[in-house]
């Protein structure tokens, strides 16, 4: 159960990422950055894109087998992301926003296309067929957390300091990643498979 809870633990800053696009984006695109209300439909079209056609044919040979690993590589995805985000707000970076946001939603969308089929699966294999049930309902109730929260939690942040959001987010997929090891199943003793 405590490894259980751990992975719904973990799933939270993910939560979280997703909801940037709905709560976050199109307010820092256009009130942060100053740019075109369309901005952030722009964003999120090559994210749709990028998720629908390629998460089939990247997820089958990312370490087949080993979600742990292939949910790693989501998170260290993400937190590549967030820097990419916050870079147009840096005082005096006078850096384009457009040629990082792309940068930064392109990083976004790998992130998600290597994490959600590997938590999908890390949340049945760690779950007894008894206890499945119950355990797969507090694994939706970490979305449900999350995407309560992301409204509130993002746009305080962002009314704090344009950077904050980004950094917030980039330390809760580190903190995440430093973590992930201890999903490992217990059937990963005695040489038997991992997970």
């Amino acid at each position: 159960m405590r490894r259980y809870l751990l992975l719904v633990t973990c799933n939270i800053p993910f939560v979280l990422s997703q909801a940037i696009l709905s709560v976050l984006i199109a307010v820092y695109a256009t009130e942060t950055l100053g740019l075109p209300a369309w901005s952030a439909s722009i964003l999120l079209a090559v994210n749709t894109a990028m998720v629908s056609t390629l998460t089939s044919p990247l997820t089958a040979h990312a370490a087949p087998g080993q979600p742990r690993h292939t949910m790693a590589l989501g998170h260290v995805l993400l937190v590549c992301a967030m820097p990419a985000f916050a870079a147009p707000a840096l005082p005096d970076a006078d850096l384009p926003a457009w040629p990082a946001l792309v940068t930064a939603i392109v990083l976004f969308s790998l992130a998600e296309i290597f994490y959600s089929p590997a938590v999908s699966e890390l949340s049945v294999t760690l779950t007894p067929g008894a206890a499945r049930g119950s355990r797969q309902s507090l694994y939706q109730l970490s979305w449900s957390a999350g995407n309560i929260a992301a409204p509130a939690l993002f746009t305080g942040l962002l009314d704090t300091h344009a950077l904050l959001p980004w950094t917030v987010q980039g330390v809760a997929c580190l903190v995440t990643l430093a973590a992930i090891p201890a999903l490992k199943s217990p059937a990963a003793h005695g040489g038997r498979k991992q997970t």
